[in-house]
């Protein structure tokens, strides 16, 4: 093995024995001048073939592109050592995580030497804490998702809610709510049975998805009950929404829909109980209607 810049015996034999981490000795414009069995081991090369490269090899190209391992020594240079995790390059151009430290070594002068690395494999553990992640993110869906329709349930719907009237009462913008009721759904369930029903459910989830804006968020409520939540919307966008989306119900079926607009003061509560209020009104009128509940409570008459 080539001499590193101290020429410390100990810390070769040192370097030797360290099976598990790459120790790499480099000069001070990151060219490598010396390299331990496990540097061989963990990045491929041997030592033949990497003395005199430049440490930047072990680099993903985005990284060299954007200056990070001249950073690395300039940042070891100024305070002594740097540490980080990141990905790493083998010789076969697969990636590792690895963990790195530099220390920058000095002569008695206070003149720079070079640098000494270490690299460690971390790749099995950066993979379970991906792998856990995965399954946090997983859960947390599955939580907010409803099992039968795929929909957002009503968790979702709740913390949607609270943000989107913050926002409304943050930006002064229109916050529109519906709820939509599947009309004679009991009768789909004792005639077909209660699988008829789920499929139907499903179905219709699929098919008003596509009515609703991008910005709009429809989530199963409960039963064959559903809630939208239409940020930035004033009435007559609302009622629109609510048109296709009666226009697109599956199979010939109808439901009815109350709406309600954001008075500026109420809370979620209240918002919502205006168009649940306004949901039973229209049903109670003629099923397939659009019913609309003012702040003032007045009615602004029924739209089909």
């Amino acid at each position: 093995m080539t001499e590193h810049p101290n020429g410390d015996r100990a810390l070769r034999l040192l370097m030797d024995g360290l099976s598990e981490v790459a120790v790499i000795m480099l000069d001070p414009r990151g060219t490598i001048v010396s390299w331990s069995p496990g540097a061989e081991r963990l990045k491929g090369y041997a030592e033949h073939e990497i003395l005199g490269e430049n440490f930047a090899i072990f680099y993903p190209r985005e990284a060299i592109a954007s200056g990070h391992p001249r950073r690395e020594l300039e940042a070891a240079a100024t305070f002594g050592s740097y540490e980080e995790e990141g990905w790493r390059v083998r010789k076969d151009g697969s990636l590792f995580w690895a963990q790195i430290k530099i220390a920058a070594l000095y002569d008695d002068d206070g003149e720079l030497e070079g640098y000494g690395k270490l690299t460690r494999d971390l790749t099995e553990r950066k993979q379970a804490e991906e792998q856990h992640a995965n399954v946090l993110a997983l859960l947390e869906m599955t939580a907010r998702t409803d099992a039968l329709t795929g929909l957002p349930n009503r968790r979702a719907w709740d913390e949607a809610m609270d943000r989107e009237l913050a926002r409304a009462r943050r930006n002064g913008t229109p916050l529109a709510v519906a709820v939509v009721d599947l009309d004679g759904f009991k009768t789909i369930n004792d005639a077909h049975g209660h699988r008829a029903g789920d499929r139907f459910l499903r179905q219709c989830a699929t098919a008003w998805r596509t009515a609703i804006r991008e910005s709009d968020l429809i989530a199963r409520y409960g039963g064959d009950e559903f809630v939208i939540c239409m940020p930035d919307c004033p009435s007559e966008c609302a009622v629109d929404v609510l048109a296709r989306l009666q226009a697109q119900t599956p199979d010939g079926a109808t439901c009815s829909a109350g709406i309600a607009v954001w008075d500026g003061a109420e809370t979620v509560d209240q918002l919502f109980g205006r168009a649940d209020r306004a949901m039973y009104e229209a049903k109670a009128q003629r099923p397939d209607s659009i019913r609309i509940i003012t702040a003032t409570r007045t009615d602004a008459g029924p739209r089909s």
